[in-house]
């Protein structure tokens, strides 16, 4: 009880100082700071004192768990073909959160970001050019299209520099942007740079010309050459973003574009990895699935 007065006490005097500190007291929204107040206090009660909420985090902790569970059981069979640089980041343990402190997540996620950027480092430099590094590049490219669809059409939907700031930092295009132009985000040039620039690594034009590249590189499975049909589906997507402009990508745009790079990734799974009876979980049976 005594823990409980003083965590009291202690936002009660928080508030006190940002109240006396405040230059315009009168447009201070008492009700929205009561229900900020109310939200926290939820959710550090659910994740504090009720088991349920117990149980949801440590499920959401061991579903990345039991992901780097199965890595290591996967890498175990293949050790002889790790180098040890690769198999020392691939073997570190999965870093425990306290369920007490919930902002230790932020931490725990930042290394976690470190680890899978040396991950994919070691990868890029060390993996022989082959169809296996093709697909692992074709993957690659479609997880990040189809996130930076996601992001555009919810951040660049209208003209709002904030958002536009916030999506041109999840597309790792800031400095390239302050760079190229001397003002703050506006909406034609951000989607732009982040959507039609080829020759931005992070946008969405850079994308679908890598997957269509390395669609052409692979080697053809049909006997009269023609071109196979992912690469016919890539084709016609880079055609229909080649004919676009930054006005033009609206949030139907985009939707089409998501539709196509969906479509796109059933085709390749259909044409170049075996098939199985169809299980009915919910999935598409695609790659990003």
């Amino acid at each position: 009880m005594n823990r409980f007065l003083v965590g009291i006490l202690g936002i009660a005097i928080i508030l006190g100082i940002a109240l006396l500190l405040s230059s315009n007291r009168r447009h201070i929204r008492l009700r929205v700071v009561g229900a900020a107040f109310a939200i926290q206090a939820t959710i550090a009660v659910l994740v504090l004192y009720v088991p349920a909420g117990r149980a949801v985090i440590g499920w959401l902790a061991g579903g990345v768990a039991a992901l780097l569970a199965r890595r290591n059981e996967v890498g175990q069979g293949l050790r002889e073909r790790f180098s040890r640089d690769f198999w020392r980041l691939a073997s570190r343990p999965m870093p425990r959160v306290d369920l007490a402190r919930p902002q230790d997540m932020l931490s725990t996620v930042n290394g976690l970001v470190g680890q899978f950027g040396a991950l994919a480092g070691l990868a890029s430099e060390n993996m022989v050019r082959s169809a296996a590094w093709r697909f692992l590049e074709i993957g690659k490219r479609l997880e990040r299209a189809l996130a930076t669809c996601r992001v555009a059409s919810h951040l660049g939907a209208a003209d709002d520099a904030e958002a536009l700031g916030l999506l041109l930092e999840l597309c790792d295009s800031q400095i390239i942007y302050r760079a190229r132009y001397l003002t703050g985000p506006v909406r034609d040039p951000v989607l732009d740079l982040v959507l039609l620039d080829a020759d931005n690594p992070r946008a969405l034009m850079f994308q679908v010309r890598d997957i269509v590249d390395h669609l052409d590189r692979l080697p053809s499975l049909r006997e009269d050459t023609l071109p196979e049909q992912p690469l016919r589906e890539g084709k016609a997507l880079l055609g229909m973003l080649s004919a676009l402009t930054a006005a033009e990508m609206g949030t139907a745009q985009l939707a089409e574009v998501e539709t196509r790079l969906r479509r796109l990734s059933d085709a390749i799974s259909l044409r170049y990895f075996l098939q199985f009876e169809p299980v009915d979980d919910g999935t598409s049976g695609s790659l990003l699935e």
